[in-house]
């Protein structure tokens, strides 16, 4: 016999490892569920969530892994993933304009936008530096998140570039996963 992936909606199964007609549902085997009005089954929200983050499919593939540990054990493999991929700039709140123009011109969203931050580089207050770099990044479709971390150091700033029509949803798929972001003082999400 040849193994088969059945995918159950998640209205239909809502228990991992239940068995229905002979059919049991794996943790080791995660498959998409379509949207169709439903709220997606939790490894579709991460699978969203990483590719909205971050380019890299193999890194929603090793979050997937990560859920089934738990949604905390998922977004701290996140941020490790966006880190280790170049993704996340991490900024200090006391650090200035200066260091966030470093941090973001190495991010390859911003790197590959070609925005110009260099009026940045003198802020000193990270706030306003944040709301500058955001307004720049505006102009190429582009805004900053503040990841917040697993451990709840708020003082840590983890910045990704996302695009700016992608935020609401973004926002929402991070509040259903039960995970949260960092207000970001100078910006507006309204």
């Amino acid at each position: 016999l040849f193994p088969y992936r059945v995918l159950f909606c998640s209205s239909l199964l809502s228990v991992r490892g239940t068995n229905v007609e002979g059919v049991t549902a794996s943790e080791s085997t995660p498959v998409p569920v379509p949207q169709s009005g439903r709220q997606a089954a939790p490894h579709a929200r991460w699978e969203r969530l990483c590719a909205l983050l971050d380019d890299d499919e193999a890194v929603a593939k090793e979050i997937v892994v990560a859920a089934g540990h738990g949604d905390a054990a998922a977004w701290a493999r996140l941020l490790d993933e966006l880190d280790d991929g170049g993704n996340l700039a991490y900024l200090d709140v006391g650090d200035t304009g200066d260091l966030l123009v470093d941090a973001l011109v190495a991010l390859p969203r911003i790197a590959a936008a070609g925005v110009d931050l260099r009026a940045v580089c003198d802020v000193e207050d990270l706030h306003d530096a944040v709301a500058a770099a955001d307004e720049a990044l505006a102009a190429h479709g582009l805004t900053l998140l503040a990841l917040a971390e697993s451990d709840g150091d708020d003082d840590c700033l983890p910045l990704v570039a996302v695009a700016r029509e992608r935020v609401r949803e973004i926002v929402d798929l991070v509040a259903e996963l039960g995970q949260r972001l960092l207000p970001l003082p100078g910006i507006s999400r309204a």
